[in-house]
């Protein structure tokens, strides 16, 4: 498992550079909502849904669809819930 302050890290420079549209910084984010570490998910899905980041609702779905842990997949039918997102 990775450290919760290196992956607070990793997430603060990749919204960093989501901001800055440089390239890439998507796809660094949704590599960690893939990660099979569960609490490195449920930090992403908390700063996705604290930066109210629309952009990626739709991911956070399509997630909740393969998603086993339950603190996650709690943590994602919120943030679709408050994101306006459809959860199925």
């Amino acid at each position: 498992m990775p450290a919760k302050d290196s992956v607070d890290t990793e997430l603060r420079g990749i919204f960093v550079a989501l901001k800055k549209k440089l390239p890439g910084a998507d796809q660094r984010l949704l590599r960690l909502l893939h990660d099979p570490d569960a609490e490195t998910r449920l930090s992403v899905v908390k700063a996705i849904h604290e930066k109210r980041w629309t952009a990626f609702a739709g991911r956070l779905a399509a997630r909740l669809d393969e998603e086993t842990d339950e603190t996650v997949r709690a943590a994602l039918t919120a943030a679709c819930a408050d994101l306006g997102t459809v959860a199925s």
